[in-house]
């Protein structure tokens, strides 16, 4: 059962790594989000690390690759490519 402290944490580590919106105003929904899946599965992995069955610990690794791969390549696609660059 999750308490509400732990939400609290997972809330606080969305908000920071959304944060990158203030650089970029489309970051905030773009690579913001991408990263804070990844955060937030970071952060649960270390919450429940000694109580985490192999299911939710699989689950906490494929979002951490999910939202490193989802952020990586909305970067990437940026710096190569002018027609995709965010206005500022």
């Amino acid at each position: 059962m999750i308490i509400p402290h732990e939400i609290l944490w997972l809330l606080l580590a969305a908000a920071v790594i959304s944060g990158t919106g203030w650089f970029k105003f489309l970051y905030f929904i773009s690579v913001g989000y991408g990263f804070s899946v990844a955060g937030c599965g970071a952060v649960m992995l270390v919450l429940f690390s000694g109580r985490m069955p192999p299911g939710c610990l699989l689950l906490c690794v494929l979002l951490i690759v999910y939202g490193c791969r989802l952020s990586g390549f909305l970067l990437f696609r940026e710096i190569k490519s002018a027609s995709y660059r965010f206005p500022l």
